[in-house]
């Protein structure tokens, strides 16, 4: 909590914020999709705010969607984070996740933050799956 703290405004976290920000505004989209709309833009902004730009769909179902997807997918990386193998497919949804939110993301920002992780990502894999053995 204290280096929470201390961190909290530094370029070291900032990443971590974007993609907290990025699962936020595609939980809309996926809400959107769901609920028979269309996705025209996904946007993350450097200053750690983002729009998601839709038509149709439930707006009663499509507002909320942020803030529930958040708690949702937090939910799903800390209960499959204890199993090898359900940490990996919860990697590689995460991974197509990303992949779908370039399709729609005009920025550049968003377009970095997507292919950073996804790099990111995929090393981690790769070191759990080659360096490491769980017997």
């Amino acid at each position: 909590l204290l280096a929470n703290f201390f961190l909290w405004n530094s370029m070291l976290l900032k990443p971590m914020k974007l993609i907290a920000v990025f699962v936020h505004e595609m939980s809309h989209a996926t809400a959107c999709w769901i609920t028979g709309g269309k996705v025209s833009a996904i946007e993350v902004y450097n200053n750690q705010g983002g729009v998601t730009k839709y038509q149709g769909g439930k707006r009663c179902i499509i507002i909320p969607a942020g803030y529930l997807g958040c708690a949702f997918w937090g939910m799903v990386f800390v209960v499959f984070s204890g199993d090898r193998t359900a940490s990996l497919i919860t990697a590689c949804v995460f991974l197509f996740a990303l992949v779908i939110s370039m399709f729609f993301s005009p920025s550049r920002i968003m377009m970095l933050l997507s292919v950073g992780f996804c790099v990111l990502t995929v090393g981690f894999i790769l070191i759990d799956r080659l360096l490491f053995d769980p017997t």
